[in-house]
């Protein structure tokens, strides 16, 4: 028996419901608070850097980075600590 050739549009639509279907289940797995965030982020990402900067408070690097050394002195694991917040640093500039 020959199988008759599928329709290039028919395979398209069933390619894009097995998509919607991996989306759903994704996203059945993902914390509802996540995704809240996630979307939040991405309708941010779509401002311009004038209106994404509305309403943060600015902040003293220098002075930042001084209480973070203070904290590492005093913090009991303060070489592992100091490398996983190195880590998460240079994660965030990625």
């Amino acid at each position: 028996m020959t199988k008759t050739p599928e329709n290039p549009s028919d395979r398209r639509e069933k390619a894009l419901e097995m998509l919607k279907k991996q989306i759903a289940d994704q996203r059945a797995r993902l914390d509802p608070k996540l995704l809240k965030l996630a979307a939040q982020a991405a309708s941010l990402s779509q401002k311009p850097a004038s209106a994404r900067n509305e309403g943060l408070v600015p902040y003293d690097r220098s002075a930042a980075a001084e209480t973070i050394r203070l904290f590492l002195k005093s913090h009991p694991d303060a070489k592992g600590f100091e490398k996983e917040l190195m880590d998460l640093i240079r994660r965030g500039q990625h």
